[in-house]
Parts: C-alpha cells; sequence; structure tokens
C-alpha cells in the first residue's frame, strides 16, 4: 500500500494473541482424548478474557459516574453560592441598623461612603 509521499507501509493487527492460541491449543488437546476436561474449561480463555474486559468496563463506566456526579454536586453549589440573595433581615447592633435603615454602607471598594 503506498501512502501519499510514495513510500510504501504496511498495516497489520497483532495477529491472534495468547487467548487465541490458548484456547486453539486446548481445543486440539481434548478433541485429541489428551485431555478430559470439560467444554467449559476448554473455552475458559475465551469467556474468562471477555469477563475481564467486561469487569474492567464496568469499573471505568462506574468512575467516570461517580466524578460525574462530584462535578455536578460541585456545579449546583456553586450556582446556589452566585444566586444566593444577601439576607434581607435587619442587624441587631445599633450603629448598623441606622446605616440600615438610611441605605448608607461603606464601600471599601473605593474608599467612600455612600
Amino acid at each position: 500500500m503506498r501512502n501519499n509521499t510514495g513510500s510504501s507501509s504496511s498495516s497489520s493487527s497483532g495477529g491472534i494473541g495468547f487467548t487465541g492460541l490458548l484456547t486453539i491449543l486446548l481445543i486440539g488437546l481434548k478433541l485429541g482424548g489428551v485431555i478430559t476436561w470439560s467444554w467449559w474449561w476448554v473455552l475458559s480463555p475465551l469467556w474468562i478474557s471477555a469477563l475481564f474486559v467486561l469487569v474492567v468496563l464496568i469499573v471505568m463506566f462506574g468512575l467516570a459516574g461517580i466524578a460525574w456526579l462530584i462535578d455536578d454536586r460541585k456545579a449546583k453549589a456553586n450556582l446556589k453560592a452566585r444566586l444566593a440573595l444577601p439576607s434581607l433581615q435587619p442587624p441587631t447592633a445599633p450603629s448598623d441598623r441606622a446605616r440600615w435603615v438610611s441605605g448608607a454602607r461603606n464601600d471599601s471598594r473605593i474608599g467612600r461612603r455612600r
């Protein structure tokens, strides 16, 4: 196969793999009468590897779900904090009460009294 630069490259998969070879070997031994195992155990490399992949996927999706829940709760808490209204109850100290009633407050950002 040639790509756009003119050099040839070939792509191939990894082959049959360890699980496939072991399964073929066990099937051959079973059919040859060398082992008298149940077919469940002869084919166990296939279902054990499938079970392993399934467990890994369940763990990955579980962790992703937990991370999503944590992020969602933080986002909701952040939104509630941003939307929180200031308290509308009058202050209890007499000096603060006078400023609250008159509407004056100390604006510390610009250093002047409003």
